[in-house]
């Protein structure tokens, strides 16, 4: 499937909850109460569903996130119905880790052997200040825990904020090296509660790689070099002990070489992450018990409204302000 301006689409972000167990400082206000109730959010029966229809055009690539997908009841088994779709080529899990430690065995067994986990910060203390809620030593565990179990590739994903965490880059390099596992730092996007303050900490992409090529020797790898399907511009660290990736969603975006549209958990094909308006609803057909033929029509309309590029820098601060990154997809 390709969308209007010739890029081709094979990769769809699956939110299954707008809940979180944290309230990180950059996603929800910390008193964010405004949950999608149950009834709303699509069953695991219509999640499935719509992968069936995306993979019959070519969506053959999926990442579930939330929110927070672990704290969906009935995820192991969904992830079992899920790596067991005819023409699946990829899944993979996004978490904040809490909760992971403890699923991982049965995740891996039912079939998913790709995960991201959050950890913005090595530190304790900033850990709640930035989460808000949660034990570090939680999320420290869920590397080991998914390392011993065999997940591969594993991914740190970090967000970096001037003044907040970004004195902490190298740390978390150095964590990441004695992990084994890849390492990726993300730029602080202008959404929802972090539109206020982003502007001061933004630490864009160019400036961090100068900062950390003062250590270490860095090595741009070639588009596909790096098993994943996301956005990520990977560099080996010091001849191969390891790899760093950079993902700049607002200056120096990737829209131009965009794969991915994100289905959120109240059943909406998003296009864009940055363009709330240009959304398709599926949930309407899925609950007359629409087939995959009407399903397929509606992410094919998906497409071809996916805009060139988003418009951070034109977008109203109202409009920046009130977007919530749980409610769209993580």
């Amino acid at each position: 499937m390709y969308d209007a301006h010739g890029r081709q689409i094979d990769y769809m972000r699956v939110s299954i909850i707008d809940r979180c167990n944290l309230r990180c400082v950059y996603c929800m206000p910390d008193t964010y109460q405004e949950f999608q109730p149950f009834e709303d959010l699509l069953s695991y029966d219509e999640f499935l569903t719509v992968l069936r229809a995306a993979i019959d055009l070519g969506i053959t690539r999926f990442r579930i996130t939330g929110g927070e997908p672990t704290v969906r009841a009935g995820l192991v088994d969904f992830m079992r119905r899920v790596t067991a779709l005819e023409g699946l080529q990829d899944v993979a899990l996004s978490t904040n880790g809490l909760r992971f430690k403890d699923l991982a065995p049965e995740l891996y067994e039912a079939g998913l052997r790709r995960v991201n986990v959050s950890l913005d910060t090595l530190r304790a203390d900033r850990f709640r200040e930035i989460t808000r809620w949660g034990d570090i030593s939680d999320v420290v565990a869920a590397f080991d825990v998914a390392r011993a179990v065999g997940y591969d590739p594993i991914k740190l994903n970090a967000v970096v904020m001037r003044g907040v965490n970004d004195d902490e880059v190298f740390d978390l390099v150095e964590f990441a090296l004695e992990k084994q596992v890849k390492v990726r730092f993300i730029e602080l996007m202008p959404l929802g509660t972090a539109y206020p303050w982003a502007a001061e900490r933004w630490v864009p992409t160019p400036e961090l790689i100068e900062r950390l090529g003062t250590r270490y020797d860095l090595e741009p790898l070639e588009n596909g070099a790096v098993r994943g399907y996301g956005p990520a511009d990977y560099y080996r660290v010091n001849g191969g002990a390891g790899v760093i990736g950079f993902i700049s969603p607002f200056k120096e975006h990737f829209c131009q070489a965009c794969r991915r549209i994100r289905l959120s958990a109240d059943g909406k094909i998003y296009p864009c992450l940055a363009w709330e308006t240009a959304a398709v609803d599926l949930k309407p057909a899925l609950r007359r018990g629409a087939g995959l033929d009407e399903i397929r029509l509606l992410l094919a309309r998906a497409l071809e409204i996916k805009p060139p590029a988003h418009m951070f820098e034109e977008y109203q601060a109202d409009e920046l302000k009130r977007r919530v990154m749980s409610r769209i997809g993580g």
